[in-house]
């Protein structure tokens, strides 16, 4: 018969409660702080087939523990950071901007990034809509350009093309995506050798996932401390030490 000491038992019990307080504490502090919330990607399937954001969402960015250069950024009815609305029915000459990071331009207010700075000084006479997200790439650009095309028929598209843009790999039989976010479009090799532009598929978050989204601590933790690649570093200092001392005994 297992014998419960009630002593040990009650300074768990201690522990633990001190230990979750501790956690709401901290929740409940950052909550008022500018944390780097991180910004929503949409599911991509049939019915919506173009990587974007959960519209209609304010996301909070900072950076680094200090939550140093921090900023509030609006995504549009139409999924895209950008302070205006896109039409469909306007008549006003469009300028389309296509591009990854630098044009999703998260680091900066919205009338600082490329495209709020082509809007101020051409608006109204001439509308400017930006496509943009980190990590996309060539494959995603020529998306974002049909998607554009069909909804917006814009007079001039502007790409702004980086380096990184071209060491997207092809993808690896099985892989559902390359060179990007799962949901982000990709090249794949025909049967002639040619470069065909194929879709990745992302499904809707979990309810684990969407709770977790909702915690400012979560965040905190995960985009300011980057605590994932803390623990990396360590993963991967452990294995190499190891490795070096099996090495010296072979």
């Amino acid at each position: 018969m297992m014998i419960f000491n009630r002593e040990l038992i009650i300074k768990i019990t201690v522990v633990a409660l001190s230990f979750l307080a501790t956690l709401l504490i901290c929740e409940l502090i950052l909550r008022f702080l500018p944390y780097n919330s991180g910004i929503i990607a949409s599911h991509v399937d049939d019915n919506q087939p173009v990587y974007r954001f959960l519209p209609e969402q304010i996301t909070q960015y900072s950076q680094d523990w200090d939550m140093k250069n921090n900023r509030k950024r609006y995504v549009n009815k139409d999924g895209f950071l950008s302070n205006i609305e896109y039409e469909k029915n306007a008549t006003r000459p469009l300028i389309v901007v296509i591009g990854d990071s630098f044009i999703e331009a998260m680091q900066v207010n919205w009338a600082k990034s490329a495209h709020g700075l082509l809007h101020q000084q051409l608006s109204p006479e001439v509308r400017v809509y930006s496509f943009g997200a980190a990590y996309a790439s060539l494959a995603q650009y020529l998306a974002w350009a049909s998607y554009a095309h069909t909804n917006y028929e814009p007079d001039m598209l502007i790409v702004n093309i980086v380096g990184n843009d071209f060491l997207q790999k092809l993808p690896k039989e099985g892989e559902a995506y390359s060179g990007g976010f799962q949901g982000m479009a990709y090249f794949n090799e025909g049967k002639k050798g040619e470069l065909i532009l194929q879709r990745s598929d992302r499904p809707r978050e979990s309810w684990t996932i969407r709770m977790l989204r909702k915690s400012a601590l979560v965040a905190y933790l995960y985009r300011n401390l980057g605590i994932t690649k803390v623990f990396n570093r360590i993963k991967s200092g452990y294995i190499d030490f190891f490795s070096h001392r099996k090495s010296l005994y072979t």
